[in-house]
């Protein structure tokens, strides 16, 4: 027998989301309201609700499940917030986030259809102005963060973000104060990293 979307969409968030200490009300009811199996590749959807990364049309993967809820959940997000999702083109994130009541727009150099959706470097951004979001969510693993990113935050804003600071990820929220930034970590993972931000090899002779 066949379980429908639905029905696995349920059981994901009982086994993937509530298991991991995720306990956002209007977090948990986004995710149960965006079909997540829109945004996969044709060839994955069996796997949509599976604990893995699974590509998007776009080819951006998807964090796992956990991996994305719990760093949302630690991002806080609110109605009514201007959010920027830096790589975000699966639009997977996006959705969830404006399902909250966001304010949402992705900037990528992969193109997507989002309604919200700049085309930009994604080191530099320099189609986003400055101090126009209250957060900035990247949507996958990280081994540098650019320094423009934080000129992107509002007073009080916040970057969430997964960072490689040694083979294992750690998800890290900053928080920019008067042009102070301070940074507290929550938890491991292993997502996907963004080739734009992977750090390149020193060699020494």
């Amino acid at each position: 027998m066949t379980v429908s979307y639905e029905e696995q969409r349920k059981n994901m968030i009982e086994s993937q989301v509530r298991t991991n200490d995720v306990s956002d009300l209007a977090l948990i009811n986004a995710m149960s309201i965006v079909a997540r199996e829109n945004f996969v590749d044709e060839g994955n959807k069996r796997f949509a609700y599976a604990e893995l990364e699974v590509k998007s049309k776009t080819g951006r993967p998807l964090m796992k499940v956990r991996d994305f809820s719990k760093l949302a959940q630690a991002a806080k997000v609110n109605s009514g917030e201007k959010v920027l999702i830096i790589g975000g083109s699966s639009g997977y994130s996006a959705e969830v986030f404006a399902q909250i009541g966001a304010d949402v727009t992705i900037v990528d150099s992969i193109k997507c259809d989002f309604k919200n959706f700049v085309s930009s470097n994604l080191d530099k951004l320099e189609n986003i102005a400055d101090d126009s979001f209250d957060l900035i969510f990247v949507d996958g693993g990280v081994e540098t963060i650019s320094k423009n990113w934080f000129a992107k935050l509002k007073n009080n804003g916040r970057l969430a973000v997964i960072n490689y600071l040694t083979n294992v990820g750690v998800a890290q929220i900053y928080v920019k104060s008067n042009n102070v930034v301070a940074s507290k970590n929550y938890f491991e993972a292993k997502p996907p990293k963004m080739p734009e931000f992977i750090r390149q090899a020193e060699f020494t002779l």
